[in-house]
C-alpha cells in the first residue's frame, strides 16, 4: 500500500473551496476534509460558553476543554453535529480570533491530521497546503474577486433560509480576508508549488474537471 494521496485546496472565503473540494472528493472516492470547520466549531463552543474572544488565554483554556472532531465531512462539537450552526454570518465575523491564535491553530491542525490518518483526502481551508499537509502531492489555491465571493456566499445562505443582506455578507468576507492575510501565525498565503486558479466567471464543474485532471496526472506519476 503506497503513501496516501493528499490534495490541499486553499484560498479566501467564498472562492468555492468547499463546493469544489466536496465534488472532487466524491469523484475520486477520497475523504473530504474541511479544516476551516474546526475553527468555526471551536468559535461556536466559545460563544456558547460566553468566552471573551478578545482574550487569547481564555479562548485557549476553553478550547482545550472541548471535544472537536470531524466524522467524515461532518464537524462535531462535544458529540453534537454542528455543520449548520457553524455557517451563521455572525460566527464568520468572530472566527478570526481563533484563527489568529497560535495555540488553537496547533490543536486544530492535529485534529485535522488525525481525521485524515492514512486515507486519501481532499482537504480545504486557509493553510491546508502550507501547514496541515505541506507534503501534499497537489496543492491548489482558488481565488475570485471579493464581489464574486460575496455573491456566492449570499446565495448559499439564502438557499439555507438565512435572511441576510448581501452588504452584510460582503462586509464579513472583507473583514475575514483582512484578518486571514494579516495574522502573524500561519497567514493565508499561496504555497510556492500551488496551482493558482481564478474561479471568477467559471462554473463549478469546470473547476472540478480541471482539478480532477491534475490529480489523475499526479496519480499516474506514482505508477510510472
Amino acid at each position: 500500500m503506497g503513501e496516501p494521496i493528499r490534495v490541499a485546496i486553499d484560498g479566501p472565503a467564498g472562492a468555492g473551496k468547499s463546493t469544489v473540494a466536496k465534488l472532487l472528493a466524491e469523484r475520486l472516492g477520497f475523504l473530504y476534509l474541511d479544516t476551516g470547520a474546526l475553527y468555526r466549531a471551536a468559535t461556536l463552543g466559545c460563544i456558547g460558553r460566553n468566552i471573551d474572544l478578545s482574550k487569547p488565554d481564555e479562548v485557549v483554556a476553553a478550547v482545550k476543554k472541548m471535544f472537536i472532531e470531524l466524522r467524515g465531512r461532518v464537524p462535531y462539537l462535544d458529540g453534537r453535529d454542528v455543520a449548520r450552526d457553524i455557517r451563521r454570518p455572525e460566527l464568520t465575523r468572530e472566527v478570526r480570533y481563533l484563527a489568529a491564535n497560535p495555540a488553537v491553530r496547533r490543536q486544530m491542525t492535529q485534529v485535522a491530521q488525525r481525521a485524515a490518518k492514512s486515507l486519501d483526502v481532499v482537504a480545504e481551508g486557509r493553510d491546508a497546503g502550507t501547514v496541515i499537509f505541506p507534503g501534499a502531492q497537489l496543492k491548489v489555491y482558488l481565488d475570485a474577486t471579493v464581489e464574486e465571493r460575496a455573491k456566492r456566499r449570499h446565495a448559499e445562505l439564502l438557499e439555507k433560509g438565512d435572511n441576510i443582506r448581501g452588504e452584510e455578507v460582503l462586509e464579513a468576507i472583507r473583514s475575514r480576508d483582512k484578518s486571514d492575510v494579516e495574522r502573524e501565525d500561519d497567514p493565508l498565503q499561496i504555497a510556492v508549488d500551488a496551482e493558482v486558479i481564478d474561479t471568477t466567471g467559471l462554473k463549478i464543474e469546470q473547476v472540478v474537471d480541471k482539478l480532477e485532471k491534475l490529480v489523475k496526472k499526479e496519480v499516474a506519476k506514482r505508477s510510472e
